[in-house]
Order: structure tokens, then sequence, then C-alpha cells
């Protein structure tokens, strides 16, 4: 029983998808390193992160880290709202490596999926509807992403 949702991963054909998907697992890892260091060295440690740095014994030396850092001041878009759209860019560009163009319904639900979310949330705490604040610069952090993804999409005539 095959599911349309279902991506069979037979359907790359190497060399040239694997080296693609290589290529763009490394980039959105990268991002999604860059971000969570900015959480680690410049945030505050009441932040959750904080609880599993603990729990993987990895106090001290982030401690240390952050000691090294502690006299670099930067600004709080670049502490605070630069991280979450990095982590989307990481998001999209995974979800566009994992599954091929040629399931496009899949590629755009996929990409567009927690990048909505994150937006949705964001106009939730504006409302009250959850905890948080609401905050200008997370929802162009989050949006950003979106619209480059969605230029490339249009070169590639994905949409």
């Amino acid at each position: 029983m095959t599911h349309n949702w279902i991506i069979n991963i037979n359907s790359f054909s190497p060399p040239k998808d694997w080296f693609s998907l290589m290529i763009h697992s490394i980039l959105s890892f990268g991002l999604l390193f860059i971000g969570g260091s900015i959480y680690l060295l410049f945030r505050p440690k009441s932040l959750l992160m904080f609880v599993w740095v603990d729990k993987l014994g990895l106090t001290a030396a982030i401690d240390k880290l952050r000691d090294e850092v502690s006299h670099i001041s930067l600004s709080r878009t670049f502490t605070y709202c630069l991280p979450d759209g990095l982590w989307v860019a990481s998001y999209v560009i995974l979800v566009h490596a994992i599954i091929p163009r040629e399931h496009r319904d899949n590629l755009i639900f996929w990409s567009y999926l927690l990048p909505i979310i994150a937006v949705v949330f964001e106009f939730f705490q504006y409302l009250n509807l959850i905890p948080g604040v609401f905050d200008i610069f997370d929802l162009v952090s989050y949006i950003i992403p979106l619209i480059i993804y969605t230029i490339y999409l249009r070169y590639e005539k994905v949409l």
C-alpha cells in the first residue's frame, strides 16, 4: 500500500541528488549550530536549552565559553531574533534537501509548515492567547527565510 505523502527514498538518484543532500544538510546544520551558539553564548541561562546543557554535563564548558565572550556586546535583534531566522532557514533548507522537487505538494507543505506555525504563534502571543511577548522582529525573522525560499522556488520553477 503506497501513500502519496510518503517519500520513496529510492527516488533519489546518486550522485547528483546525494551530493545536493549533503551540501544542503551541511548548510542546514551549520545554520542550526550558529543559532544554537548564539543562544548558548549570549542568552540568559534561564532558557530550557540550559537544562539540556546541564543534563548533558556541558555546563562547565558552556560557562567557560560564555566567560570568553562576555566582553562582546550584541544588539537585541542579533541575540534574540537572528537565531529564530537561522533556525527557520535551517528547517526549510533541510526539508528542501530531503523532499524531491518532483513531489511539489509535499515539498511546499512541509517547507512552509513550521515557519507558518511560528508566525501564527507570534500572533497568538500578540493576542495573549499563549504566553510570550509579541516581537515584530521575531515575525520578520520567520518571514524573511520564507520570502527568500519562495523566490528560489519561483526561480527553479517549482512554484
